[in-house]
């Protein structure tokens, strides 16, 4: 046999000692396809793993999320992965919409239905834990339309042992959002119709009380 084959990734020819006249097989079957190859695997080269890489050398020249795409982390139970933080449509810096986590305070910017009549969660404004007896929530509503409407104004949550009670005081405009919240603490709301609407936000800071 004039050539020995090499698959180690690539799959390559080259000839055996003595063997003649093997310019064409050698540039189309050794020099071409490692010219060519990109590590796709799949016989383009197997794919580079993590040890490939050197430590400390990604950089923000390298590094750069899409418009609207998560940076993401692991989870807990290593299952799935939970979103952290994005730069959004609008070019705003937005963190992810996870459950509080004790002792910690959660920020979200949730984008809501218009005309909600039937009470619906607010992602990621949710009490946890065992032991917790409140949360503290700064609230401002933000709804373009034919009239634009502007409210903010405090949540205060708060566990009774067998029941969560809600007191909200507002300022600004009555922006027709109306809050609940769930016998396991979940925050709702409902929303009237906002004539014309284009764009219905809340942007919430959250703090949890309680371990």
């Amino acid at each position: 046999m004039p050539f020995i084959t090499v698959s180690g990734g690539l799959t390559l020819k080259v000839p055996t000692r003595t063997t003649t006249d093997w310019d064409t097989v050698f540039l189309n079957e050794f020099a071409t396809p490692i010219s060519n190859h990109q590590h796709t695997g799949s016989g383009d080269g197997l794919q580079l793993g993590a040890g490939s890489i050197q430590d400390d050398s990604l950089d923000d020249r390298k590094i750069r999320l899409r418009n609207n795409q998560p940076l993401r982390g692991r989870n807990q139970a290593g299952s799935g992965d939970i979103d952290i933080l994005k730069v959004n449509t609008d070019d705003e810096i937005e963190l992810s919409s996870s459950p509080l986590v004790p002792g910690l305070r959660n920020k979200t910017i949730f984008s809501f239905t218009n005309n909600q009549a039937v009470a619906a969660d607010i992602t990621g404004i949710l009490a946890t834990g065992a032991n917790e007896t409140g949360m503290m929530i700064k609230y401002a509503v933000k709804r373009d339309g034919t009239a634009d409407l502007r409210e903010s104004g405090t949540l205060e949550a708060t566990y009774t042992g067998s029941a969560w009670n809600l007191v909200q005081s507002y300022s600004g405009q009555d922006s027709g959002v109306t809050f609940s919240i769930t016998a396991v603490g979940q925050l709702q709301y409902t929303s009237t119709d906002n004539s014309g609407s284009s764009s219905e936000l809340m942007y919430i800071i959250a703090d949890k009380l309680g371990d």
